[in-house]
């Protein structure tokens, strides 16, 4: 899906928050001042680091530019062997086909578009897909793979692909209830034209926003998360996670960690090794 700006509702959200964001600030100058003079309350200082931590925050996701290339990086972009991996697991047939359908219809296809079934239940009622999907994506010069496997998790699904296809520059990697943009795959190439870059994260947005309080409250926090935590964390060269709905990495690192991705385990609320996560 794509997002759509209305200037009326921008302004008027704008002006909410940075009129509570004046108060806000206001309130807790005074309440350090008080602080200072021995007649603030002992979590005061705690409060304004919080938001000062709030500020430089903001002030870095204010700082991520749009990435852009010149000619001859977009050379070298059009030159990446991309592979998509698609990892499923009883999705919805119709949820499943429009993931694909937008991968197939993008302005810059990827080489390879690999589905891995990782032993669903609900096999026989992929066949349509199936068989429009080994169709429609030679015709956009798109090779395919449709693997199935015994159930072990979407990271093994994910290793599978990655194991077949050891001459892929860049691994896109989505839900198989992901949507995509038009334009995502061009847009998440962008950045690699810059060496130092290893993966990059698409904005994620609820399609069904507009169907209840929960879906525009998920919404808010993907697309918040994305445009403030990941932003400014970007900027610092010091993202902790990546998006597992929609986003793009080199492929050597990908094979670097592909091991470690597999085998992670989680122990007394603790990640016991550091990788990277798809």
């Amino acid at each position: 899906m794509s997002a759509r700006i209305v200037p009326r509702r921008v302004l008027l959200a704008a002006a909410v928050v940075l009129a509570a964001a004046a108060v806000w600030a206001i309130r807790h100058v005074f309440a350090v001042l008080g602080a200072f003079d021995g007649a603030g309350h002992r979590f005061t200082y705690v409060y304004a680091g919080m938001f000062l931590l709030l500020l430089w925050q903001i002030g870095g996701a204010y700082l991520e530019l749009p990435a852009t290339a010149t000619c001859q990086a977009r050379e070298y972009l059009d030159a990446l062997r991309v592979v998509a991996i698609v990892p499923v697991y009883n999705e919805d047939p119709a949820a499943l086909r429009a993931c694909l359908e937008s991968m197939v219809g993008q302005t810059r296809t990827p080489d390879v578009i690999y589905v891995v079934d990782d032993g669903s239940t609900n096999v026989d009622e992929y066949e349509t897909v199936k068989r429009w999907f080994l169709d429609a994506a030679p015709t956009r010069g798109i090779n395919v793979a449709w693997h199935v496997r015994e159930n072990a998790g979407k990271r093994h699904a994910q290793a599978v692909a990655v194991r077949t296809t050891g001459d892929a520059d860049i691994y896109w990697t989505v839900d198989s209830d992901t949507v995509s943009d038009p334009r995502a795959l061009d847009e998440l190439l962008l950045p690699f034209a810059d060496p130092r870059v290893q993966s990059v994260a698409g904005v994620v947005m609820a399609a069904n926003v507009r169907s209840s309080f929960l879906a525009r409250i998920t919404d808010l926090w993907f697309v918040t998360g994305q445009l403030t935590d990941r932003s400014s964390l970007s900027v610092f060269g010091a993202v902790w996670v990546n998006s597992g709905p929609i986003a793009a990495y080199r492929a050597a690192a990908i094979r670097d960690n592909l091991d470690g991705y597999r085998t992670e385990t989680f122990s007394a609320g603790m990640r016991s090794s550091r990788m990277i996560r798809c």
